[in-house]
Parts: structure tokens; C-alpha cells; sequence
């Protein structure tokens, strides 16, 4: 009886060792992409699409939510071809420069044997975001909220697409603008 009950436990452990290597306890992403811009209004009529870096450190709480610390720039480049009566401003002002900080949380629902998962992200932080023609910047809260798809098999090796709307709540009107990223998770 001893001796079951020892060989038992002796796979029960090493069962548990198994598992436990195969769940890292944390993943890095690193990506990038394109970003349109939303509202306000004068945002999304004088600046073009632009474009994004992304780097993040995700620590596991449950087998099917992550909590991502994450730090973005944001890029949109004034539209020369725009007509109105605010252009001359908009160039005077420059291209918009955005640095974000924060933290997302990242819903991931198991889906056994799919090359494809879904997941949902939201979270929030601070941006700064500044002008390339003024010297001075400003530093206001921001939430996002979207989903993607990771594609990749068993690997330590992943890829991600994602699309989230990002809202700073900037002096007056909010400004949102739909970032697209493609990145890799390992």
C-alpha cells in the first residue's frame, strides 16, 4: 500500500512540474502599426493617419487574464492637403506627438487546439502628447478598449493583430483615434 501510494504521489509531482513549465508566468510584446485619427473634430480633419510603436510586459493571473504594463508612441503628421479654415493652424502647431503609459487588461478565452484565439483589452494611463512646432506639451488621462486575434501553435513564439479605440481626455473635446497593430508575443 505504501508503495502505491508513494508511486502516486511521485507522478502526481512530477505532473505538476510538467504543467507548471509549460505556463510562463509572463510574456513580452513588441509591435507596431497604423493609427486613424477619430474626433475631434479638428484632429481628424487636419491630421493624417499615423503611425505607432508598442511595447508591453504581460504578468499571467489566471489562466485566462493577463495584466499588461505597456508603453506606446503615437505619431500623426499634419494633412497639407486638407482645405479649411483651421489649416493654417494645424501647421503652425506641427505634427502630433503622443508617449502612453499604462496598463491593460487582457481577456483570453481558452480555445483548445485553434491556431486563432480571440481576446478582448482594456485599460488606461497617461499620455503626453505635444507638438513638433510648439514647446510645450500636456500630460491628460486615457482609457482604450478593443480586441485581436493571437495566431500561433504550441511555440513560446506568437503573433498578434489587435485594434482598439484610444480616448485622451485632453482640454475641451476629446481626442480618440482607432489604433491597428501587428506585433509578436514571446
Amino acid at each position: 500500500m505504501k508503495k502505491i501510494i508513494l508511486t502516486l504521489a511521485v507522478i502526481v509531482l512530477f505532473a505538476g512540474l510538467a504543467t507548471a513549465q509549460d505556463v510562463k508566468p509572463f510574456n513580452l510584446y513588441a509591435g507596431g502599426g497604423l493609427g486613424a485619427p477619430n474626433s475631434n473634430d479638428m484632429f481628424k480633419d487636419y491630421w493624417k493617419t499615423g503611425y505607432h510603436g508598442y511595447a508591453g510586459l504581460g504578468f499571467n493571473l489566471m489562466p485566462m487574464i493577463q495584466i499588461i504594463g505597456k508603453a506606446e508612441y503615437h505619431m500623426f503628421s499634419v494633412d497639407g492637403d486638407s482645405e479649411g479654415d483651421f489649416l493654417e493652424s494645424a501647421e503652425a502647431a506641427g505634427d502630433l506627438n503622443t508617449f502612453m503609459f499604462g496598463g491593460d487588461i487582457k481577456l483570453n478565452p481558452k480555445a483548445p487546439f485553434m491556431p486563432i484565439k480571440p481576446f478582448a483589452i482594456a485599460g488606461v494611463g497617461f499620455a503626453n502628447s505635444s507638438f513638433s512646432e510648439l514647446d510645450e506639451s500636456e500630460t491628460d488621462f486615457y482609457w482604450n478598449i478593443g480586441g485581436g486575434l493571437e495566431l500561433g501553435g504550441q511555440g513560446p513564439l506568437k503573433f498578434f493583430a489587435m485594434a482598439r479605440y484610444v480616448s485622451i481626455s485632453s482640454e475641451g473635446e476629446s481626442t480618440t483615434f482607432i489604433p491597428v497593430t501587428l506585433g509578436i508575443k514571446f
